[in-house]
């Protein structure tokens, strides 16, 4: 009996850590995902490179697809747009901030052109009825001036695509 205890916990034991192996592998993606996007959009923030833009964000396609599987709270704010409308705003409100920033660092008299990056945080993530999404940040700086770039990123068809950012 002594000997049937010894071998069926440790087999329990290890029955149990692979369905948690398991269950944590579809949700912690690898850091050189993220690291890749939060060297794209630094390049947008850096040169607004906006034809990277058209690379991180999602397609009306995409948007349909991303909005269908979004829980229902997280739709509110999109819903009188169209897909091609969304596709646009998105696109536009990324824009808009990026030449904001520039303008504030100019007004500030720092150079933002010369920023150099400092560090990409790991973007947390929440996963939602089936609907995987991550909020990370940035941390740019130039002589003595910090700034903490925050981003929200929706994954779709395990690809991560940017959905807003701001500071």
């Amino acid at each position: 009996m002594k000997h049937l205890y010894r071998t069926t916990i440790p087999v329990f034991f290890l029955f149990l850590c692979s369905f948690s192996l398991q269950a944590n592998h579809d949700t912690k993606p690898s850091k050189d995902v993220f690291k890749k996007i939060s060297k794209d959009i630094f390049k947008v923030l850096k040169n607004k490179d906006f034809k990277i833009l058209d690379k991180l964000t999602p397609s009306r396609a995409i948007l349909g697809e991303v909005m269908k599987q979004m829980p229902e709270r997280d739709k509110e704010p999109w819903k009188q747009f169209s897909y091609k409308d969304l596709e646009k705003k998105i696109n536009d409100a990324i824009k808009k901030q990026v030449k904001r920033l520039h303008e504030e660092s100019e007004m500030n008299s720092v150079d933002f052109s010369r920023i150099r990056f400092v560090r990409h945080g790991r973007p947390s993530l929440k996963k939602e009825k089936g609907f995987e999404q991550a909020e990370g940040n940035l941390t740019i700086s130039n002589s003595g001036s910090i700034m903490n770039i925050k981003y929200h990123l929706v994954k779709y068809k395990e690809k991560w695509y940017l959905m807003r950012i701001w500071y």
